[in-house]
Order: structure tokens, then C-alpha cells, then sequence
């Protein structure tokens, strides 16, 4: 089995989806618990690598990362930056896992057809359209991960 494995990575809150040809088969939310920002990004590592061994044991897995884009805030940015930097490290030298694509999230909106004049209207569409096509209420982290994992695992649909 072939699974797409996608992340929209926060040191906060982490949404995660996993897909198969077979359309969405999980989804959920991981909030860290740490106090500082070196033990939110090792909560978040561990749990993305513990993610990716389940599915590794099951098949062949695609890991997919929403790509950060540019805060208002500089120092978010830049520990955006870092937690990118860290579970691609971690992927890499403890599972021999490459990210297979940084996805930028005006591009998987696009795909979903998100629209709206802000970020927060923008988030409320997503949660609309995860509940119209996939009958489920979820998060905002959630909705984004689910239409992210939709996006990546469309597009290996179409080199099959």
C-alpha cells in the first residue's frame, strides 16, 4: 500500500492526514506541551516520526510538509524555519526519509478551491469543505492538513 502522508507542522499544534488511493484514511491533531521552543519542536519530531514509522510498517509512505511562508512576525518565521529544518533532519537521518515537497499553502487552496478576503475566512472555508467532501467536522489544523494530504496525493494519482 502507498501512503501520503501530509503535515501542516506547527510547534504549537501539528494537523496530520494520511491518504491512499483509497481517498483519506486518518486524521488528527498533535499540540505540544512543552514550555520553550526547543522542547515543542522535539514533541513535534517525535511525533511526526512516530507517525511515519506506523504507516512504514504498513507500506511505502510520501512525506509532505506545508511550506512556511512569510509572518508579520520575524521571529515566527524564523522558528517556522527551524522546526521545517528539524523534522526534515530528523525524517532523514533517523527513517532515511526524504520530504518529498514543500507545499506552499496558497497552492493546495487553490486546489480545494479555499477562498476568502482573509486568513481567518480563508481557515472557516476550509473547515466547510473538509465536512461537504469528506463528511467530517474537524479543526482548522485539521481541515488544512486534510486539503494539503488531498493535494499531494492527487498529484501522485496522476503519475500512476
Amino acid at each position: 500500500m502507498y501512503y501520503y502522508l501530509a503535515f501542516d507542522q506547527a510547534s504549537g499544534t501539528t494537523g496530520y492526514s494520511i491518504f491512499t488511493d483509497d481517498g483519506l484514511v486518518k486524521y488528527g491533531k498533535f499540540s505540544t506541551k512543552g514550555h520553550d521552543f526547543l522542547e515543542k519542536v522535539t514533541e513535534t519530531c517525535d511525533f511526526i516520526e512516530g507517525i511515519v514509522k506506523e504507516f512504514q510498517e504498513r507500506g511505502k509512505v510520501e512525506v509532505h510538509l506545508e511550506d512556511i511562508q512569510l509572518q508579520a512576525n520575524a521571529k515566527t518565521y524564523k522558528q517556522l524555519a527551524q522546526l521545517q529544518g528539524a523534522i526534515s533532519d530528523r525524517l532523514r537521518n533517523k527513517l532515511n526519509i526524504e520530504i518529498e515537497d514543500f507545499t506552499l499553502a496558497s497552492v493546495w487552496k487553490s486546489t480545494s478551491n479555499v477562498r476568502g478576503k482573509n486568513r481567518t475566512e480563508q481557515k472557516r472555508n476550509a473547515q466547510r469543505i473538509v465536512l461537504e467532501e469528506f463528511g467530517v467536522a474537524v479543526t482548522q489544523d485539521e481541515a488544512d492538513a486534510i486539503l494539503l494530504g488531498k493535494h499531494v496525493s492527487s498529484q501522485g494519482f496522476n503519475w500512476a
